[in-house]
């Protein structure tokens, strides 16, 4: 009796374990679904929990190579808890990071990457635009804009902005503007300004304007103001303004 019983047994044993390596070697795997998607090798399906990869610390995924003592395979995938944390790959050389947060891929070098207010977005012109609302709107080509709503608007060819509403609106071609509100609205072609709020209403075309508030409003064509508030309001064209006693001169 117990041979007959220990022979049944180890025939369901011997069944099962041809059955299982016949499974593994010629089947997909399919967890959660009866029959696996005929693309996949192994089908997770579930809509009640999540696929949870291996989750370890920087120095433990650097330390799988030598545990195996033998070359990573291309693709393998780990969750990294600490440094900068999130999904890894081992792309045959090194871990490479997997982007979130919705940053979209181009197709050109040089693409425009900016925020719309709800999205990262490439608009292709071969700017640079780095900020919440940055060359938003028509960035002229090799333009550059970093800040809020820097080169928000119609931001010359080879323009270049930096800083908060720095060449919001309207700024001209191989403009400079560097500073909070510097070159705010309809900066001319080639005008420099740099400082918070420098050149930043209707600065004209050739225009430099140095210093907080240099400039601010209608400096005319060719002038120059250097210092802290230094012609302020209606600068003359072709004219030259130091200030350096803090206080409107013009």
């Amino acid at each position: 009796m117990i041979n007959s019983v220990n022979g049944f047994i180890f025939r369901s044993v011997l069944f099962v374990g041809m059955l299982f390596l016949g499974f593994t070697t010629q089947a997909q795997v399919g967890i959660g679904i009866f029959t696996a998607d005929p693309s996949a090798q192994l089908d997770v399906t579930s809509t009640k929990k999540g696929f949870l990869a291996p989750r370890m610390t920087m120095v433990q995924r650097d330390s799988i190579a030598i545990y195996l003592l033998q070359p990573l395979a291309k693709g393998l995938l780990i969750y990294q808890i600490d440094n900068t944390e999130g999904f890894y790959y081992w792309d045959g050389s090194a871990w490479v990071v997997v982007m979130g947060g919705g940053l979209p891929s181009g197709s050109n070098f040089g693409e425009t990457l900016n925020w719309n207010g709800t999205a990262w977005q490439l608009t292709g012109t071969s700017g640079l635009a780095l900020g919440n609302g940055a060359g938003q709107t028509s960035q002229g080509a090799s333009a550059v804009a970093i800040g809020l709503s820097a080169g928000q608007t119609s931001q010359g060819t080879n323009a270049i902005a930096v800083g908060s509403a720095a060449g919001d609106d309207t700024q001209g071609e191989a403009a400079v503007a560097v500073g909070s509100a510097a070159g705010y609205n309809n900066q001319g072609i080639n005008a420099v300004a740099v400082g918070g709020g420098a050149g930043a209403y209707t600065q004209h075309n050739f225009a430099v304007a140095v210093g907080a508030g240099a400039g601010q409003t209608a400096q005319g064509a060719n002038a120059i103001a250097i210092g802290e508030y230094a012609g302020k309001t209606n600068q003359h064209a072709n004219s030259i303004v130091l200030n350096a006693s803090g206080d409107s001169l013009n």
